[in-house]
């Protein structure tokens, strides 16, 4: 019996030959595999480390971001609208001290504060929530230095709100999971 493409050994061979040669994906499209994270660049042995990015309300209603520095370094300032940054001279920081704090529920004109590797150099960067004059000062202490930023008290009502927070589920929501059988619990 013969078969479409001829019975002969020309035939069949021609038959299996493959349309296209697989080849691997394209680097643009996705592959549905994650993406490995990138490790941030190694703290440089010696060099002086940023630790402790914070913020807090002071007494009279203002309010005060700071950082403490490993050792003495060069910091200057620049200003942009609805922001301030303080550069740090060869300074670094660790990847989990680079997330930001976010001071949008405190009466501040503070939105974000965060730390941000600029090369060799770190910033440390103030978003405004609303125009405010920050006035900021470098302290000698013995495990080197603090910057510190200080804003005076915002009046009431000048600020926009906070972002809204998400709601816990409703009653309803939370008995229809509790209601899911189960048929077969033998895993």
């Amino acid at each position: 019996m013969a078969q479409a493409g001829g019975s002969t050994a020309a035939g069949a061979a021609a038959s299996l030959r493959p349309v296209a040669a697989a080849q691997p994906p394209s680097p643009t499209r996705p592959t549905g595999k994650r993406k490995k994270a990138t490790k941030a660049a190694p703290l440089v042995a010696g060099g002086p480390i940023a630790t402790y990015p914070g913020f807090r309300m002071i007494p009279g209603g203002g309010s005060r971001v700071f950082v403490q520095v490993s050792r003495k370094v060069e910091v200057t300032e620049s200003r942009a609208a609805g922001r301030l940054t303080y550069r740090m001279k060869g300074t670094q920081a660790i990847q989990t001290n680079q997330y930001p704090l976010v001071t949008g529920f405190f009466p501040t004109p503070v939105g974000r504060v965060l730390l941000q590797q600029q090369g060799s150099d770190l910033d440390l960067v103030i978003e405004l929530r609303v125009p405010s004059e920050g006035q900021h000062r470098v302290m000698d202490t013995d495990q080197g230095i603090v910057v510190q930023v200080d804003f005076p008290a915002v009046a009431p009502g000048a600020l926009p709100a906070p972002p809204p927070t998400p709601r816990p589920p409703s009653a309803s929501r939370s008995k229809k999971g509790a209601q899911v059988e189960v048929e077969d619990e033998s895993y």
